[in-house]
Order: C-alpha cells, then structure tokens, then sequence
C-alpha cells in the first residue's frame, strides 16, 4: 500500500524571535524557501547589524506519513 507525505508544517511568522546556539537573538523576516527537509528564513541578528538566513530541519521521522488504501 503505498503512502502519501502530509506537509502541515507552518512556517515561523514574521518578527519571531530566535535565540540561535551562540546566545544571540534573530527576528524572523521572512521565510523564503520550503523543501523536502526543512524551511528557510531570512532573519537579522538584533544583537549585531547583519542579516542570516534560518535552516529549520525537519525530523529524520516527523510522523506524517499516511497509508491510504488504493
């Protein structure tokens, strides 16, 4: 039986702050592509002048998969 992908993932509203691993705060701008394993943003640090772009991955196994009968 073969299974379909369910995407429901949202991505992070503009102006949602992120506090990445070296302690510094970023403001989600935007999210500006979406693939098969994660979404990205560009986002500025409001700690430094400079903007990034954000990779949120997703999980190896998300639990979205749904077997259809067909």
């Amino acid at each position: 039986m073969p299974y379909d992908m369910i995407d429901q993932r949202q991505p992070l509203e503009p102006k949602t702050m992120v506090i990445g691993p070296d302690d510094l705060r970023y403001e989600i701008d935007e999210c500006v592509a979406r693939g098969a394993a994660c979404l990205t943003y560009l986002a500025h640090c409001t700690d430094r002048a400079q903007y990034v772009l954000l990779k949120e991955v997703y999980p190896v196994e998300p639990g979205i998969l749904v077997k259809r009968d067909r």
